[in-house]
Parts: structure tokens; sequence; C-alpha cells
């Protein structure tokens, strides 16, 4: 699928720096157009395809794309706010393959902040700042094949990257969280797929416990949950650690 994306992605443009805009729902699907958009030689910005028209017409516009990948055709917004961009749609993907990977651009991709206090703006991310921080994520997080790693964190929010890089870089299974039951009652969802590594903002862990889905039946096959975003209370380390006391926990300095 990633040689698929790529090579239809290098056909759509004569430069390999291709601009390309990722409207898929989190899963598979968008990893494999991620690392396609790279192979191609391009960078890419995802969008967030729940979020308000508004947002993601003005998220486009920013970014200005000169391919949009989507699943099978854009919602008019959308495709309005992308111009002449070229539309690779995953369900008329043809078989071709990109043997090779064109020459890298740069940036490895762009994500936009939230514009709470004003318009979104887009932060660059070069592919040695990508590669540095994968480098650190495995080696500081002892990454390895068996991990089983939870990916909450809308593919258009940045602490997203540390899963789908963390994770897919080192060889561990990724498991995004894609319906509404399991972003609501995370506990199960941990549960259910026997995860070893947790990362998120700490307010789901209020949701856990809110759900009676903070216990060691949900939780002890953890290792490791990592958070950031938000500040991380003494009362979400009581609950994990009640839950779950070998478990390591990361915490962004900022959060």
């Amino acid at each position: 699928m990633v040689r698929r994306i790529a090579a239809a992605i290098a056909d759509s443009t004569a430069s390999g720096d291709s601009r390309v805009l990722i409207h898929l729902a989190q899963g598979s699907d968008a990893y494999a157009a991620m690392f396609g958009a790279l192979m191609a030689g391009g960078y890419y910005a995802p969008v967030d395809v729940t979020a308000p028209p508004e947002r993601q017409t003005r998220i486009v516009a920013g970014f200005e794309p000169t391919v949009v990948v989507t699943a099978t055709s854009l919602p008019p917004h959308v495709a309005a706010a992308a111009g002449q961009a070229k539309v690779v749609a995953l369900s008329k993907l043809p078989a071709t393959e990109l043997a090779d990977p064109r020459a890298p651009a740069h940036l490895a991709y762009v994500i936009f902040t939230s514009g709470s206090t004003g318009e979104p703006k887009g932060v660059m991310i070069p592919r040695r700042g990508l590669a540095h921080y994968t480098a650190w994520a495995g080696e500081a997080m002892a990454i390895v094949p068996g991990d089983r790693w939870s990916q909450h964190p809308n593919i258009a929010f940045d602490l997203s990257v540390l899963d789908i890089y963390g994770a897919l870089c080192w060889g561990a299974t990724l498991y995004p969280i894609t319906n509404r039951k399991d972003r609501l009652m995370p506990g199960d969802f941990v549960r259910r797929h026997r995860l070893t590594i947790w990362d998120s903002v700490p307010s789901v862990i209020d949701l856990m416990r809110r759900a009676g889905q903070a216990g060691a039946e949900q939780l002890s096959s953890l290792r490791m949950a990592t958070f950031c975003g938000e500040p991380l209370l003494a009362e979400h380390l009581d609950a994990l650690f009640a839950a779950n006391p070998g478990l390591t926990v990361h915490k962004d300095r900022k959060s």
C-alpha cells in the first residue's frame, strides 16, 4: 500500500517536493499515506476529518497542497480549498508501485495548531528532527516488536507522532482508537488488546476512572504510559500505580 500511494503521489507532481494533504480517518490508511508521502520525496499535513468544515478549510488553504490523499472523494469544502491539487483516492489506487524512494524534501510534515488564539499556524518539522525524535523514542522507551501501542490522539494532533513513528519504526503493533465508545471507555480498549504502551493527554485517566475502568483488570498489561499536553496530577498517578504498581510513567516536561 505504501509503495502504491508513493507511486500515485510521485506521478502527480513533477517535483519530489510534494505537499501532500492527508484527508483520511485515523487508522492504517492514514499511516500508509504518511509513509507514502515521505517515500515520494514530499511532506504532508494531516487533517482531522471530524473537525468542523471551517477548520478543515482553513488548514487546507493554509497548506496549499499539490496532492490530496483521501478515501474515495473529497467533501466539497475541502475540494474547493484544495484548488488544483491532484486527488489520490485510495479506492481507485493504481497497482503501480514506486520501486525506489525519491530524494527527500527538507520537511517531513506540517502540523497545524488549534487556532484558539487566532489563525491555525502550520508548524514545520524537518525530516532530520523526526529522525532524531524517533530514535530517542525507541531508546528512551525501550520499544520492542512485542509491544502493543495505543494510538489515541487524532492524527492532526502532534502527540500522535510519537505513537505512529515510535511504534511503526521500531516494530511494535499500533492500535488506533477509531470509534466513540472506545474513546469514552479507553480502559476496556487497553484490556481488550492487552496493550503494553499507552499515550494520551492526562485527562483520559479521568475518563477511565469515571467509567470504572482504571483498575488492574484493565491496566495490568501496560508496562509504560506517557502523557503530555495537560498537567499530570498526583491523583492521576495514584490511580495508575494503584492499578499497576510496576508501571513506568513518562511525561513531557511542559505538561
